[in-house]
């Protein structure tokens, strides 16, 4: 399921960024709730998280 462009933010302290949509895939950083994420599409992965 893809959605738009949008805007959002971590759910917890110190969420991972993955470089793909699933939790294999390489982290690239750590963000708190209190960063702002722009992202220009997201979806739903294999394991049913988005």
């Amino acid at each position: 399921m893809n959605k738009s462009t949008g805007v959002g933010h971590a759910k917890n302290l110190n969420t991972a960024v993955h470089t793909g949509p699933n939790a294999g895939c390489s982290i690239i950083a750590y963000v708190g709730s209190i960063y702002e994420m722009r992202y220009d599409c997201w979806f739903v992965n294999s394991a049913g998280n988005h």
